[in-house]
C-alpha cells in the first residue's frame, strides 16, 4: 500500500489509522476540528483561524 500526502507549506497535516469497529464501540474517539485546534500546541501568540475553521467549529 502507498499514501501520499501533499500539503500548502506551514499547514497542519494529521494521519490516523484505526480499526473500524473501534469507532463503533467507543464513538467519542472521534476526532473533529475542534478537538484538533484545541490541543495546546495549536495555538501559537499569531494564530488567527480563518473562516472555514470556524465554520467547521460551529457545526461541531
Amino acid at each position: 500500500a502507498h499514501l501520499r500526502v501533499t500539503a500548502s507549506p506551514q499547514s497542519l497535516c494529521g494521519l490516523r489509522a484505526v480499526d473500524q469497529s473501534v469507532l463503533l464501540l467507543k464513538p467519542e474517539a472521534e476526532l473533529s476540528p475542534s478537538w484538533i485546534y484545541n490541543l495546546p500546541d495549536m495555538h501559537p501568540s499569531n494564530f488567527i483561524p480563518s473562516p472555514h475553521q470556524i465554520l467547521e467549529d460551529q457545526e461541531s
